[in-house]
């Protein structure tokens, strides 16, 4: 795995080396976490971007990202747009209809006929899974195919990259984004909230504990102290009636499951 390079002084910049290296040792491991699928993967990446537009990104496939990246498709991807959020969508659906044959001709050159993606708000980042599978996947197939998705969301973050380096997305493309005003957010836990009353604060950990994300990471990514985390959930355990950490993370994961699969249903 390799970082995607938007920028030719990428490469140069502080502690990519560390970071490069991290990267690569997740290679072996997200093979093992794909194998659960039963469609074939032509390509994995995972993109974290930031309300900053600072991103990380890993990819199975570097030179096929190399190859998007010259393309220029990344000017019209919802992937790297903080702003847009949707549990799972078709690459190609949401670019305008001007590249779509372009696009499905770099699809077929890296054996691929459709590209979905699922996206997760954690605290101030846009996390997004990328697949590229090498039969086509309709929106029919969505509820069925999303709970293997978030599984591997799981397995993935349970791997605990840690990214050493921070890179910013390029100014033309940043501008490029904010000139289309493209903004959608989907939380698949509104109901909940109201129903139990939680604050704004409780509320941000839902997401991270339906992804059985470990303390030490949520506490890494809010910025908080592990005993802040703790103290928070301890306190929306008692919110759900439940008795442990595991407990919560799956009835939380189920329930997110199943509202995503519901609002896929309305997309057939």
């Amino acid at each position: 795995m390799a970082i995607l390079e938007l920028t030719h002084k990428l490469s140069q910049a502080k502690n990519f080396s560390i970071y490069l290296k991290n990267a690569i040792e997740m290679a072996s491991n997200t093979s093992n976490i794909l194998n659960i699928l039963p469609q074939n993967v032509r390509n994995f990446t995972f993109f974290r971007i930031s309300a900053d537009h600072e991103f990380n990104m890993v990819t199975s496939k570097p030179l096929r990202g190399f190859k998007y990246a010259k393309s220029d498709f990344w000017q019209y991807d919802v992937t790297t747009n903080p702003h847009y959020l949707t549990p799972i969508f078709d690459r190609k659906a949401l670019m305008p209809k001007e590249v779509h044959a372009s696009y499905e001709r770099f699809l077929r050159e890296i054996g691929g006929q459709s590209c979905i993606a699922t996206n997760y708000q954690i605290g101030n980042f846009k996390d997004t899974f990328i697949y590229v599978f090498s039969e086509n996947i309709t929106k029919d197939q969505y509820a069925d195919l999303y709970a293997s998705l978030h599984n591997i969301a799981i397995a993935f973050y349970h791997l605990e990259i840690k990214y050493h380096t921070t890179f910013r997305l390029p100014t033309k493309f940043i501008d490029n984004h904010k000139r289309r005003l493209v903004h959608y957010q989907y939380d698949s836990f509104e109901a909940l909230i109201d129903k139990h009353q939680l604050t704004q604060t409780k509320a941000k950990y839902l997401l991270p504990l339906a992804l059985h994300m470990p303390l030490d990471y949520i506490a890494f990514l809010f910025c908080k102290s592990r005993r802040t985390v703790e103290k928070n959930i301890d306190e929306i355990r008692d919110k759900f009636n439940v008795y442990s950490k595991f407990e919560l993370c799956q009835l939380l994961s189920s329930y997110h499951i199943c509202q995503v699969q519901k609002y896929t249903q309305s997309l057939s």
